[in-house]
C-alpha cells in the first residue's frame, strides 16, 4: 500500500488509549466471538510511565535461549512503525501487514478501532500463525483501558510510576497508580518496582490489595563506576553497562522474572554485562549524535542524570549542544526549567516543529527562553554543520527521531 495509507490509520487517533470504559471487553469480544481465537503462548504484560521499551529488551535477550520465538508488541517505534511487531528482532514485514489488516478491515470499521488496536490486533493474528512461544507484551498507556488488558498475562509488570498523560490521568500520581494495577491478574505473578512513595501511596490508599513482588526490597549496594552500575539483587552481584540509574531498577524487574522462570545466575549475569540497550541514552545514530526520548519530567530528570555520568566517562565537558522539543500535553514548562537549572543557557537549543502537538516559538518565549536559541527544524540541519565538532544530545519525544531521520538518513 502506499506511504500515506499508514498515516491514514495513524491518524485515525493518535492516541494509543481511550478512556472507554468497554475497551477491554470490546476487544477480549473480538478476539474470542469475532475471531474465534485461542491464545496458547506464555504472556509478560508491561505497563509503566518510563521504562516499558528497556525492560522489554532485557527480557528479550535474557529468555532467547530458553524460548525458540519470542514475540514484541511495542511502542512507539523510532524508525519505522514495523518495529511495534517483531519476532526474534525481525520486524513483521509490510506485505504482511497488510495482509493481516485486510483481514480485519471489516472488523476495524465496524468497532472503529483507533490505531493502537488495529496494531494490536494485527499483532495476535501474527504471532499465533507464526507460532510463537512468549509474547513480551508493552501496553500503551496505563493498564485499565487499555486493549492489551484483555489478554491474561503470565507476569504482570510495572515499572516507574510518575505523572504523565495529563490529559488522560490528570496531575496525579495516585490516578496514574490507580490506572496501571488494573494489569495485575488473578493468576499472574506481579512483579514491580515501587519506591517508598508509590509503595505508600499503595497501601494507604489502595483497597483492593494484590500479591506482588516488589524488586527494590531486594536490590542492594548500588554503585556506579567507569560506565558500569554494580549492584546486588537478591545476595547475587551483577554489572550493568549503562549511565542510567533507573536502568538498574528496569533491569531487576527483569532478573526477577528470569529467577521464576529458573534462568541460571551464570546466564543472568553473561546476558546483562553485555547487553546495550537500543534507542536509549547513550544510543548513538549518527556518529556523534545521540538521542535519548526522555518524554516527561522524570525522564528529562534521568536523562541529566544519565549525562554527568557519560560526561565524566567521555571526558568532554564544554563541547556539547542540547537539542529539546516536545509536545504540547507533557508537563514542559518544568521540563524547560530543570534543563536551565542544569545547563549553560547557551548549550541549549529548542526546537519548533510544524506540527500542532508540539510546542511552539510562542510558548518557548513564554519561559524566557533566548531567542536566538529558538530554531525552526528545517533549519537546524545548518545549525548542526556549523557544530560538527561537538556532541549532540537530542532529547524530548520519541517522535523527534522521526524527524531528525530526514535530515541523516
Amino acid at each position: 500500500m502506499k506511504k500515506n495509507s499508514i498515516e491514514k490509520i495513524f491518524n485515525i487517533n493518535v492516541n494509543a488509549y481511550r478512556k472507554d470504559k468497554n475497551n477491554v471487553l470490546r476487544m477480549k469480544f473480538i478476539l474470542l466471538n469475532e475471531l474465534k481465537l485461542t491464545i496458547n503462548f506464555k504472556i509478560i504484560g508491561i505497563t509503566g510511565t518510563n521504562g516499558k521499551g528497556s525492560l522489554t529488551q532485557y527480557l528479550y535477550h535474557g529468555l532467547k535461549k530458553k524460548y525458540q520465538k519470542i514475540g514484541i508488541f511495542t511502542s512507539p517505534h523510532l524508525l519505522d512503525w514495523t518495529e511495534r511487531i517483531s519476532i526474534n528482532e525481525k520486524k513483521i514485514s509490510k506485505k504482511a501487514f497488510w495482509s493481516y489488516y485486510k483481514k480485519i478491515s471489516s472488523i476495524i470499521e465496524k468497532y472503529q478501532l483507533i490505531f493502537f488496536e488495529i496494531f494490536f490486533l494485527v499483532s495476535i493474528l501474527y504471532f499465533l500463525d507464526q507460532k510463537i512461544d512468549l509474547l513480551i507484551l508493552e501496553y500503551g498507556i496505563g493498564a485499565k483501558n487499555d486493549c492489551c488488558n484483555c489478554l491474561e498475562n503470565d507476569y504482570s509488570a510495572i515499572t516507574n510510576i510518575q505523572i504523565d498523560h495529563k490529559n488522560f490521568f490528570a496531575n496525579s500520581l495516585l490516578k496514574t497508580l490507580k490506572n496501571k494495577i488494573f494489569i495485575f491478574k488473578e493468576k499472574s505473578q506481579n512483579i514491580v518496582y515501587f519506591p517508598e512513595d508509590i509503595l505508600n501511596l499503595y497501601e494507604k490508599k489502595i483497597k483492593k490489595k494484590h500479591s506482588f513482588i516488589n524488586v527494590k526490597d531486594y536490590l542492594k549496594d548500588i554503585n556506579y563506576k567507569d560506565g558500569y552500575y554494580f549492584f546486588s539483587y537478591k545476595g547475587k552481584a551483577y554489572q550493568l553497562k549503562t549511565f542510567s540509574l533507573n536502568q538498574v531498577y528496569n533491569c531487576s524487574i527483569a532478573i526477577e522474572i528470569f529467577l521464576l522462570e529458573k534462568i541460571l545466575f551464570e546466564d543472568i549475569f553473561n546476558t546483562l554485562k553485555k547487553i546495550t540497550i537500543k534507542g536509549r541514552f547513550p544510543a548513538h545514530f549518527h556518529k556523534n549524535c545521540i538521542f535519548d526520548p526522555c518524554h516527561n519530567l522524570a525522564g528529562v530528570t534521568s536523562f541529566i542524570h544519565s549525562f554527568k555520568n557519560f560526561q565524566k566517562f567521555s571526558g568532554f565537558f564544554e563541547n556539547y549542544a542540547i537539542y529539546f522539543t516536545c509536545q504540547s500535553l507533557k508537563d514542559w514548562k518544568n521540563m524547560i526549567q530543570i534543563l536551565k537549572n542544569n545547563f549553560s543557557k547557551h548549550k541549549i537549543f529548542y526546537i519548533v516543529i510544524k506540527n500542532k502537538n508540539f510546542l511552539t516559538k510562542k510558548q518557548y518565549l513564554s519561559q524566557n527562553v533566548e531567542e536566538t536559541n529558538i530554531i525552526v527544524l528545517k533549519n537546524l540541519s545548518e545549525l548542526l554543520k556549523a557544530q560538527s565538532d561537538k556532541h549532540h544530545f537530542f532529547i524530548g519525544s520519541f517522535h523527534f527521531l522521526k524527524y531528525l531521520k530526514k535530515i541523516y538518513f
